[in-house]
C-alpha cells in the first residue's frame, strides 16, 4: 500500500513538472532552467548524501530522472531566439539576491567583481 502511494505522489510531481515547463515556455521564460534548477539539487545532495533517504522511501522522483525528463521537455518546448533573461528577469532576479543576502559585505564583492571582469549585466 505505501508502494502505491509513493509512486501515485511520484505520477503527481511528473504532472506538476510537466505544467511547470509548460507554464515557462508559454511566459516566455528559459525551459532548460527547469533542469538546471534539478541538477542543483543534485549536486546538493551530493554533498551530503548521508541526508538523501533511499531511492524507495522518497515521495517524490528521482532526482536524475527528473532532470532527464525535464531536459527531453525542453527540448521539445525551446522556442529558437525566444527571451531568455530579460531585463525584466534579471531586474526582479538581484533584487531577490539582495533581499536574500545574508552577508551584505559578500553580495558587494561579487558585484565589485561582476564590475571588474565586465560580466555584470
Amino acid at each position: 500500500m505505501q508502494q502505491f502511494a509513493i509512486n501515485f505522489t511520484r505520477d503527481n510531481e511528473f504532472e506538476a513538472d510537466r505544467i511547470g515547463i509548460q507554464t515557462l515556455s508559454r511566459a516566455g521564460f528559459d525551459v532548460h532552467a527547469m533542469p538546471r534548477m534539478f541538477g542543483i539539487l543534485q549536486r546538493t545532495y551530493r554533498l551530503a548524501p548521508e541526508e538523501e533517504p533511499p531511492a524507495y522511501l522518497r515521495t517524490h522522483p528521482l532526482t536524475t530522472t527528473r532532470i532527464s525528463e525535464a531536459a527531453q521537455r525542453a527540448g521539445q518546448l525551446a522556442k529558437p531566439g525566444g527571451t531568455v533573461n530579460s531585463i525584466s528577469y534579471q531586474l526582479v532576479r538581484e533584487r531577490v539576491r539582495v533581499l536574500a543576502a545574508k552577508d551584505r559585505g559578500q553580495l558587494f564583492r561579487r558585484y565589485d567583481s561582476l564590475l571588474e571582469d565586465g560580466t555584470a549585466a
